[in-house]
């Protein structure tokens, strides 16, 4: 059935912090993705990557597929707009969303179709897809996957609070 609530909570808090701590020192990971979150034997989470965006990758067209990362792209990434924090919390909403129902928030066959789906679809609830997803933990990922960077979490440290409160549930 995936992961546990606690194991949920555990890797989100730690990229949480990470991803707080980062912002702090005013860097920011441009291309989050699952490939890059790396969980040792010790359950120490390290994010990999942040000196390294492969989200101008995504510009191009890839004749092979449909580029792994591009699932985990914001809204205001595939808009080339600005981003800041808030945007790779949106890419952890969407790790979520599939450690949670062990499906992609936005599917497609094709690029187009992804980028599109990031663009303009609501995911279904996660609890709606997995019945036994905590209700907490499905409301804390849809405001993650938020297309609107204000209505998302604007810290690490709020969705961790918000995660808490999901083990109680």
């Amino acid at each position: 059935d995936g992961f546990s609530i606690w194991d949920i909570q555990d890797i989100a808090r730690q990229v949480c912090q990470a991803l707080d701590h980062a912002h702090a020192h005013k860097v920011g990971h441009q291309s989050l993705e699952p490939a890059k979150i790396m969980v040792g034997w010790d359950g120490i989470v390290k994010i990999l990557g942040f000196g390294i965006s492969t989200m101008n990758a995504l510009s191009a067209s890839s004749s092979n597929g449909i580029p792994e990362v591009l699932y985990y792209a914001s809204p205001e990434q595939l808009r080339a707009e600005a981003c800041d924090q808030r945007s790779a919390l949106f890419s952890l909403g969407a790790m979520l969303y599939e450690m949670a129902t062990e499906q992609k928030p936005f599917p497609g066959e094709s690029a187009e179709q992804v980028r599109q789906a990031i663009l303009e679809q609501v995911p279904a609830l996660p609890v709606r897809l997995k019945p036994n997803v905590n209700r907490g933990l499905s409301e804390l990922i849809m405001k993650s996957l938020a297309k609107s960077p204000q209505e998302r979490y604007q810290s690490g440290a709020e969705l961790v609070r918000d995660l808490e409160n999901c083990k109680s549930g």
